[in-house]
């Protein structure tokens, strides 16, 4: 099945780099990598910062800001629970031109998240996925609805796969973030 993502930035959360997820990638335009191993610097790590600059792929470190800096990485992901980065070191990540991108589920989130420094925020779980209930997805209405209120670019997260990948089209996301849905390319 053909993926098309003109329109639409796409952020992948890797955790492990291979040949076969290196393929997968190169089918996809707009894309991003967001890469979420605790375990860094490793050989891993180094492999996937190599193909993001021969690829001229952006890459995205999650909640390590050390990193980010060290490797001048273009970008961090502040996850949801994590309190600790201050808005200094979000003005030292801006110096750097480093962007800073957040994860939320809800409104108390997503305000800390703004007050770290963060200009995109990934709102999640939009569609129904394994870790969360069926009453805690927000679906295509709630999802337009908060971004109404929230004067930030939102990017859609949770259970994106082919099925409801049409969906997105029909939110004011400007992107979406994917972790299992890489597996399903051919």
């Amino acid at each position: 099945m053909k993926f098309n993502s003109h329109l639409i930035n796409i952020y992948i959360f890797i955790e492990s780099f291979n040949n076969l997820i290196e393929k997968k990638i190169l089918k996809i335009k707009n894309i991003r990598i967001i890469y979420e191993n605790a375990n860094m610097p490793s050989e891993n790590f180094f492999r996937v910062i190599k193909f993001c600059k021969i690829n001229k792929i952006k890459l995205y470190v999650l909640d390590n800001f050390r990193i980010a800096l060290k490797y001048k990485l273009n970008g961090l992901l502040i996850s949801s629970y994590n309190k600790e980065i201050s808005k200094i070191q979000s003005m030292q990540l801006k110096k750097k031109n480093i962007e800073i991108l957040g994860k939320v589920h809800n409104q108390l989130e997503f305000y800390q998240k703004i007050r770290q420094g963060c200009g995109t925020i990934f709102l999640s779980p939009i569609f129904f996925t394994k870790k969360y209930s069926t009453n805690r997805i927000l679906g295509v209405p709630k999802f337009n609805l908060i971004s109404l209120k929230w004067n930030s670019s939102l990017v859609a997260l949770g259970g994106i796969n082919f099925s409801n990948y049409k969906k997105i089209k029909m939110t004011k996301s400007m992107g979406i973030g994917i972790k299992t849905f890489v597996k399903e390319l051919d």
